[in-house]
């Protein structure tokens, strides 16, 4: 695998989420919008009319806010960039929706705003298009494993000179139902709190760069029930992205792990803010 860079980062959310956000170094790469939904819609309407918005849910919004702030933030981009996506768990709250509806209403009174809500491409797609992205685009879906699977894709994509730069992102939703079954307590329990982060990521560049993703590992874990051990999401891993700057090291290793693999990430810090 090629040394990836992080040249920005952008991210979206409530504050129970990034609980580590006030640490967060102070530089004009790293935007991003803490607060719930409501201050993410007033954001986007700054940017976009109501009626390109009126059939935007939370988690689409979130998305698409955290991955302008990033793009934003890059200090320039020479090509079209590419696009991926990770999610852990999808839309949940636009799938419970429509199940609700389905089963309200039959297949005949299902809605069908609700229905294109549930495609786990969906933050994808509207990324594309709001951001008017032509390049390659992926989502990939499952809750382990997922960022350093889309790593290795950004790292082919980017030795075979299919794309220079690329936007590459996550986005879950923290509603009540995925706090049941991700066992995190600690996340807010009001409905439709999506999180999201995203990041520029190019060949690495010393001068540019936030930092660099130096090597990634894939390897069994050894020992323990698999099943009773939760898993960071995507969410979390880049958001660790974060919390690594504002550690104060220079090198960090973030990982991922699911149905009995481990992956680890090795990171190597730059000169960011004053560290």
């Amino acid at each position: 695998m090629i040394r990836l860079g992080v040249r920005s980062l952008g991210a979206v959310g409530a504050p129970e989420g990034f609980p580590g956000h006030g640490a967060w170094p102070k530089d004009s790469r790293i935007r991003s919008l803490i607060g719930g939904s409501e201050a993410v819609t007033g954001a986007l309407h700054t940017h976009y009319a109501p009626l390109r918005l009126r059939r935007l849910d939370p988690y689409a919004g979130a998305a698409l806010l955290a991955a302008k702030l990033a793009l934003e933030a890059c200090p320039c981009l020479s090509r079209e960039p590419g696009l991926v996506v990770c999610t852990g768990r999808g839309p949940v709250p636009a799938i419970n929706a429509f199940t609700d509806s389905y089963m309200d209403f039959g297949p005949e009174g299902a809605s069908p705003t609700a229905f294109s809500q549930t495609v786990h491409n969906v933050a994808a797609s509207t990324i594309s298009m709001f951001l008017t992205l032509e390049g390659p685009a992926l989502t990939v879906s499952q809750p382990g494993l997922g960022v350093s699977s889309a790593l290795c894709t950004i790292s082919a994509w980017l030795e075979q000179g299919l794309v220079e730069t690329v936007l590459f992102g996550a986005v879950d939703d923290c509603e009540a139902f995925s706090r049941v079954i991700e066992e995190r307590p600690e996340l807010p329990a009001t409905p439709h709190s999506p999180l999201a982060v995203f990041a520029v990521l190019s060949w690495a560049d010393a001068d540019e760069d936030l930092l660099d993703v130096e090597a990634i590992r894939f390897s069994a874990r050894q020992g323990g029930d698999v099943r009773q051990t939760r898993c960071p999401g995507p969410v979390e891993i880049l958001s660790g992205l974060l919390s690594v700057l504002s550690a104060g090291g220079r090198e960090a290793i973030l990982e991922e792990a699911y149905g009995g693999s481990l992956a680890s990430l090795r990171v190597r810090i730059k000169a960011v803010g004053g560290l």
